[in-house]
């Protein structure tokens, strides 16, 4: 993910629909998907960021993002996704 994707972000995370079942409220604005996009970059560069970007593979268009966080010494992992697609 890069801050070149942050126009594809914001139009999926500022949909109520997409964001139903998501902790986080629907962006209000594409600053919240850049500075999200920062995030990720910054995390990137540390070695410790555990999300990725999801693109469709026909087209390599920007439809999502994925992700996986390990409860250390619990044996477990939750994943987590947010997809948008329209056709």
């Amino acid at each position: 993910m890069h801050l070149g994707d942050a126009e594809a972000m914001y139009s999926y995370a500022s949909d109520p629909e997409v964001t139903r079942y998501v902790l986080w409220e629907p962006y209000g604005s594409i600053e919240e998907s850049e500075n999200f996009l920062r995030f990720a970059g910054e995390g990137y560069e540390r070695g410790d960021f555990g999300g990725w970007g999801v693109l469709l593979k026909a087209s390599g268009d920007f439809v999502g993002t994925c992700g996986m966080e390990a409860a250390p010494g619990h044996s477990r992992a939750e994943l987590g996704y947010v997809l948008a697609w329209k056709h």
